[in-house]
C-alpha cells in the first residue's frame, strides 16, 4: 500500500515514484491510500485500486482488511505512520521524521548539507522511497494520461459555452497554501486582455471551491468579456482538470498544483514564483516552462504562508507583460 500526499502538487509529483513501483514489481497489487478530495486525481497515476483515507481507525482497518505486506509513506506525519505500525504492516518505508523512526522498518534520513535540511525536487524525494524497496526510477518528471471519458466532457463542456474551436490559455489564480502565493486579480485581468487583443486567444479562469471569488474578481475586471470563460459557476474538479488543461495552448498559475497537472499532460507553463524555495519544484521536464521569480528581493523564498512585510512585494512585482512576453517566448518554443 502507498500512502498518497495530501496536497495536489505533491500527489501528482509522486507519479514517478509510483511508475517506478510498477516497473520494479509488474504483478504487486499496488493500492493507493488518499484524502477522499484527491481519489479524482489519483486515480491517474496508476494503482490497481484506491482507498479513502479518513483518520487513524479507519486506516488501521484499511490496512489490515488489504492484507498489505508493504507500506510506502509518502506524507511525513506521525498520524500517516501509524496505521501502518497498528496493523503490523511487514515492512514500512518512509522518512524519519517527527519521531516516526520507531514506527517505521525502513525509516530513511531526511537529505542534509550538515545540519541544515536540503532542498530537494519532490520528485526525486519520492523517488528516494521507493529506491529502498529496488525500484529503479524509469523518468524523473511526472506524467498523467488523460481518459477518454474525460476528455469528451471537457470538449462538450468548453462547445456548450463557446469555446469548442478557440485556442485557450487558462489562469489558475488560486493558492490552497496561503495568500502569500496570490498575483493580483487586476494583473491576470490586464495580461487576459492582452491575450485576447493580440493573439486572439480566449481564456479560462480556473479555481477551486474556495476560490470562486478570486476567478469572479478577475472577470469583473476583464475588458473582453466574451472571450473569457470563468468556471466559477462550474468548478472543473480534480478527475476533469488534467482533461481541461491538456486542452489549452498555456497555463499561467500560481505555485499550485494545477501547475504540476499541467506539466504532466504536456501544456505549456509559465508559474509566477514568490514565497516558495523553486528547489522543491526543480524538477527537469520535457514540457516548457517559465518560472518567473524576482530575485532581487532580500526576503524571496521566506516560505511564509502571509507575507511577514505585509506587502506580498515578490508577486506584486511580476507585471502583466513580462508574463505576457513568458507566454510568447512558450509559443515560440513549441514551434521549433
Amino acid at each position: 500500500m502507498v500512502r498518497l500526499p495530501n496536497w495536489v502538487g505533491d500527489v501528482v509529483m509522486s507519479e514517478p515514484a509510483l511508475a517506478a513501483l510498477r516497473a520494479a514489481f509488474p504483478h504487486a497489487r499496488i493500492v493507493g491510500l488518499a484524502k477522499p478530495y484527491l481519489l479524482g486525481l489519483a486515480e491517474l497515476l496508476g494503482c490497481d485500486l484506491l482507498e479513502p483515507s479518513v483518520g487513524l481507525l479507519g486506516d488501521t482497518l484499511t490496512y489490515l482488511a488489504a492484507g498489505a505486506d508493504c507500506a510506502v509513506l509518502f506524507p511525513n506525519s506521525v498520524s500517516s505512520a501509524l496505521p501502518p505500525f497498528l496493523a503490523s504492516v511487514p515492512q514500512r518505508v518512509g522518512y524519519a521524521t517527527f519521531g516516526r523512526r520507531v514506527l517505521l522498518t525502513e525509516p530513511l534520513a531526511y537529505p542534509r548539507d550538515g545540519k541544515r535540511r536540503r532542498p530537494i525536487p519532490m520528485p526525486l524525494y519520492y523517488l528516494r522511497l521507493v529506491r529502498r524497496l529496488g525500484a529503479e526510477p524509469i523518468r524523473h518528471h511526472p506524467r498523467l494520461k488523460v481518459t477518454s471519458n474525460a476528455a469528451e466532457a471537457v470538449n462538450a463542456y468548453l462547445n456548450s459555452r463557446g469555446f469548442g474551436s478557440v485556442p485557450l490559455v487558462a489562469f489558475n489564480p488560486g493558492a490552497s497554501y496561503g495568500p502569500s502565493k496570490l498575483w493580483l486579480t487586476g494583473h491576470f485581468a490586464r495580461l487576459a486582455d492582452i491575450i485576447v487583443e493580440r493573439l486572439g486567444y480566449g481564456v479560462v479562469l480556473l479555481c477551486g471551491p474556495k476560490e470562486r471569488h478570486l476567478a469572479d474578481d478577475i472577470f469583473r475586471q476583464v475588458r473582453n468579456k466574451r472571450s473569457v470563460l470563468n468556471t466559477s459557476s462550474c468548478v472543473v474538479d480534480l478527475a476533469h482538470l488534467p482533461a481541461l488543461l491538456s486542452r489549452c495552448c498555456a497555463l499561467v498559475t500560481t505555485d499550485t498544483g494545477p501547475r504540476h497537472i499541467a506539466l504532466a499532460v504536456s501544456t505549456p507553463t509559465v508559474t509566477l514564483m514568490g514565497p516558495n524555495d523553486p528547489r522543491y519544484t526543480a524538477y527537469r521536464t520535457p514540457t516548457p516552462q517559465v518560472v518567473i521569480r524576482r530575485y532581487e528581493l532580500d526576503c524571496i523564498g521566506c516560505q511564509k504562508k502571509v507575507c511577514p512585510r505585509g506587502s506580498n512585494e515578490c508577486m506584486r512585482r511580476i507585471s502583466p507583460e513580462q508574463v505576457f512576453d513568458a507566454l510568447r517566448r512558450l509559443q515560440r518554443a513549441k514551434q521549433q
